[in-house]
């Protein structure tokens, strides 16, 4: 076997994994002392072994606490779910970040002193020197501004993504899940039938309590959808996704969600001066809307304080929600400059109060002639005119 020499820490400074590679024992050893009455003897001298020294520095008899929490890593167990406890940056990574990023400094000597002057640490945090010890924290803005420039990267190489989606976690709705969470939190099974009788308020509190193993269950659940997207017979076969980009969120509302980017292989380029079929056509291939099953209760938009924007006076949706109904997937394209599009302003007002009042449940059309007929329009050219006229970018509908 290979010997090599440690270094001045011992064993205490090896890191990783040790391998013995076997070698030629004629490589080893070439000369041993012969003994010059008998050429078949060696000499050799007896020393006695030398004691093992403990690699646990500073040992004591004493038994730990249970319920001690001073250690910085700690092993995942189920006492350790609570979020006041079990979840919490490792200061031992900031600190050692802070060391890297002085050495990193270029012309930057930086003392005990300098980082007592506020004008020095300002100076340092105006230059984002300060921030770039916590770019291995994730959520840190050092460690998005990574991130960011690896997307902008992958845009500059593969163009502009395909399809853009958002998942977020139905944790209530999910009987596997709160299964596991009772059995979890309460130690009590039960049976996916009887999650169903469940409260909201004890749903809610179940999640709560454990928010690792839901983290983790939606995480599992994010790695399923992916082999389907990315398998070779699955729904984008004719246009593999050659890549993709996701970032998973908690935000302010406690439950977590993705936003994911894809690149198709070989799909359709957008041309303002060109025809929209193509585009039309690969839209529907992959896009649709279905009232189906429980569908329309989980996409349904509810208005709440932070959709709602004040424009002249007059509240109304971020998301230009509720959005007109159409018979087909159209791109619209905004009027030019040229084109005259303000008498239909005031039309487009009529249009407006019609889909909050459907909204509202307070008029049901059962055809979409009935719908134009309301709004006196002759045909659906006329219509899509009138959409036209309020839109400043362009509009996928």
């Amino acid at each position: 076997m290979n010997i090599r020499p440690l270094g001045i820490d011992k064993q205490f400074g090896a890191r990783g994994s040790i391998v013995n590679v076997p070698v030629s024992v004629d490589n080893m050893v070439s000369v041993l002392p012969e003994n010059s009455m008998n050429p078949n003897q060696y000499n050799y001298g007896d020393k006695d072994a030398d004691p093992v020294a403990n690699t646990v520095q500073d040992t004591w008899d004493e038994e730990l606490d249970d319920d001690a929490r001073e250690f910085d890593f700690t092993h995942l167990d189920e006492t350790l779910l609570e979020p006041t406890e079990g979840i919490k940056f490792a200061p031992d990574w900031v600190h050692s970040s802070v060391s890297l990023c002085l050495l990193k400094a270029k012309n930057l000597d930086v003392t005990a002193a300098d980082l007592l002057d506020a004008k020095i640490v300002d100076s340092i945090v105006h230059k984002d020197a300060g921030y770039q010890v916590l770019k291995s924290e994730r959520s840190s803005p050092s460690f998005w501004e990574s991130k960011k420039k690896d997307l902008v990267t992958m845009i500059r190489q593969l163009g502009l993504p395909t399809f853009f989606f958002t998942c977020s976690a139905a944790e209530t709705h999910w009987k596997e899940l709160l299964a596991i969470l009772h059995s979890v939190v309460n130690g009590q099974d039960i049976s996916l039938e009887n999650t169903g009788n469940l409260l909201y308020a004890v749903k809610r509190d179940l999640i709560r309590k454990d928010p690792v193993t839901t983290a983790r269950y939606f995480e599992h659940k994010m790695h399923e959808l992916f082999k389907v997207i990315l398998s070779s017979v699955g729904p984008f076969k004719d246009h593999p996704i050659q890549d993709f980009y996701h970032r998973v969120e908690f935000q302010h509302r406690g439950s977590l969600h993705i936003h994911c980017l894809l690149w198709a292989v070989n799909a359709p380029s957008f041309d303002p001066e060109g025809s929209t079929l193509d585009c039309e056509n690969f839209i529907d291939q992959f896009i649709t809307c279905s009232s189906d099953h429980d569908l329309p209760s989980l996409q349904k938009h509810r208005h709440s304080h932070t959709c709602k924007k004040t424009i002249k006076g007059q509240n109304s949706c971020r998301f230009g929600l509720p959005a007109p109904p159409m018979t087909k997937t159209k791109i619209l394209l905004t009027y030019k400059e040229h084109e005259e599009a303000d008498e239909k302003k005031s039309e487009f007002k009529a249009l407006q109060d019609l889909l909050t009042n459907i909204h509202k449940g307070r008029i049901r059309f059962d055809t979409f002639t009935d719908f134009l007929q309301h709004l006196n329009l002759k045909s659906e050219e006329e219509y899509l005119s009138l959409l036209r006229s309020n839109l400043k970018n362009l509009l996928f509908s």
